[in-house]
């Protein structure tokens, strides 16, 4: 072999150079020498990754004691949105009524508060089970699921829009600490932020002991 310093050929057993003195590594023990480290070093990240894994399942149980529904705020802010879109829509089916050449004696003979009950139906109806949001959610980043994890069944959807008819319900949400409503608790449903997963309903139900009852 040959010194690594001065290039002279040496005897391939030397441990140092006979003409300039360089200490001599031979090339077999250096690459076992610097593969070692490399060994340690995939060791290491194998623990690291563990530790990663099992610190990720220990924040996301303690994550979830802090899964909440969506709060009474954003609730009271998704009625008042939805409120006013739903006068929007009233009033433009009645411009297309007159439109259509009906006339003001079909708008008189209409109970009014039929055709907004019917708006409303249609409004959440359609929304809700299409979408699981209406645009107020849109707005608010929130939607719509079954306590069981999932999207409503449409029968879920169909109770919490009637239940809206209930006497003084928009004023259930406001009283409870969870912001659930009756419209909530006697379909089986809850509002939450978009970023849900299944898994975080299914345990945010359980954390509040939420049941098809309420």
């Amino acid at each position: 072999m040959f010194c690594r310093k001065c290039g002279k050929k040496i005897s391939d057993d030397s441990r140092f150079c006979g003409f300039c003195g360089h200490e001599v590594v031979d090339l077999t023990d250096q690459r076992a020498t610097e593969n070692a480290p490399s060994f340690h070093n995939e060791e290491k990240k194998d623990a690291l990754s563990s530790h990663s894994v099992a610190d990720g399942s220990s924040s996301q149980r303690e994550a979830s004691k802090y899964l909440l529904p969506s709060p009474r705020g954003v609730r009271f802010l998704d009625f008042v949105i939805d409120e006013i879109l739903m006068g929007v829509f009233s009033y433009c089916v009645i411009i297309a009524i007159a439109a259509m050449g009906m006339g003001v004696g079909v708008l008189e003979q209409m109970n009014t508060y039929v055709l907004s009950m019917a708006i409303m139906v249609v409004y959440y109806v359609i929304s809700e089970s299409l979408w699981q949001k209406t645009p107020a959610k849109f707005i608010t980043r929130t939607k719509v699921v079954s306590i069981k994890g999932g999207k409503p069944e449409f029968s879920q959807i169909v109770g919490r829009t009637f239940a809206r008819f209930i006497p003084f319900e928009p004023l259930s949400v406001l009283a409870s600490p969870l912001g659930r409503g009756w419209h909530d608790t006697l379909s089986g449903t809850m509002v939450v932020p978009n970023f849900y997963t299944e898994g975080d309903v299914i345990r945010l139900a359980s954390n509040i002991g939420a049941t098809s009852t309420g």
